[in-house]
């Protein structure tokens, strides 16, 4: 074996072309690093002019056309024949556009329960935050707040379709009315001070 690479850079992920003859590589000799090429007497030169940035993983196609390597982050290819170098366009397709949503069994944690007046539903607090689910069906449980302060005090409307609770948003504690019909909520309070402990009337 020979050495075709001077020791006065890097030089890795090397690739031989297709018929053999070249053998092209990335290397940061001359500053920045680009792909470069050299034959088997060590005859080297840079293919591609970048200034700054990384090269990284390159790899040559099985028919020796084409080599394709991440840079910003993002893939692009080098087409051996006339050098040109382009972006490839990455479309993500099936990803979602918003966070997944987690589903969790939870056996312990929850602060307070409240049975609906027609008793079809229960309400309950886990970690601060209120769920509601079916005492016929069972099963899984609908999220009805999503906040980051804690909700507490669970009143049922005597419809059964609405409930009101306390949450700790702002600087003090207020009430809220949720309408299953809709999935609304409605701020109920707002002076100062906190507000505990809904009921409503008979009425």
């Amino acid at each position: 074996y020979r050495r075709i690479t001077p020791d006065d850079a890097r030089a890795l992920w090397p690739m031989w072309s297709a018929d053999g003859a070249t053998v092209w590589y990335m290397s940061d000799r001359g500053g920045a690093e680009n792909l470069w090429r050299t034959n088997r007497e060590g005859q080297a030169v840079a293919v591609t002019r970048f200034s700054d940035g990384r090269v990284l993983w390159p790899a040559i196609s099985a028919d020796g056309r084409t080599i394709a390597f991440a840079r910003d982050f993002g893939l692009w290819t080098f087409d051996v024949a006339s050098s040109a170098v382009a972006a490839v366009p990455v479309r993500l397709r099936g990803a979602a556009s918003a966070p997944a949503i987690e589903r969790q069994t939870v056996s312990g944690d929850f602060s307070e329960l409240a049975v609906s007046p027609d008793g079809k539903k229960i309400a309950f607090i886990v970690r601060g935050e209120v769920f509601a689910a079916s005492t016929e069906k069972g099963g899984r449980a609908d999220r009805v707040t999503h906040t980051r302060e804690a909700e507490y005090h669970l009143a049922w409307a005597p419809d059964s379709r609405r409930l009101v609770y306390g949450s700790e948003r702002g600087d003090a504690g207020h009430l809220y009315l949720h309408d299953f019909a809709d999935g609304s909520e409605r701020a109920l309070t707002s002076a100062g001070g906190s507000d505990m402990r809904p009921q409503f009337s008979p009425d």
